[in-house]
């Protein structure tokens, strides 16, 4: 799961420190992400059968909960969508919930 602020920046907050291992299938898996700053959050869920993809594999540094990707940048975007090139059909999902933090 990656969350993406007005900003640009973006987070991988699942798998995250509390929750290193991605692979959770038909489990309920509940993330705390603390709210940013007043504002509109992106939140992309990409889920996939296999389990391969850099999202999945990366850990946060030293004490951080969870991987800081920096801004979003085309080329980010593009490493993204490109990560599941061959997939089989109908083994990724992907899915956006944009959400307004209000203080």
């Amino acid at each position: 799961m990656l969350r993406v602020l007005r900003s640009g920046e973006t987070t991988i907050v699942f798998p995250d420190k509390a929750h290193p291992d991605a692979r959770t299938a038909n489990q309920t898996v509940h993330v705390d992400v603390p709210a940013a700053k007043e504002g509109a959050e992106l939140f992309e869920f990409i889920a996939a059968s296999d389990g391969a993809s850099w999202l999945f594999k990366r850990k946060p540094d030293g004490a951080a909960d969870y991987v800081e990707l920096g801004s979003t940048t085309r080329a980010l975007a593009t490493d993204i969508a490109t990560t599941f090139r061959g997939a089989a059909h109908g083994s990724v999902a992907v899915a956006h919930e944009a959400i307004r933090v209000r203080d």
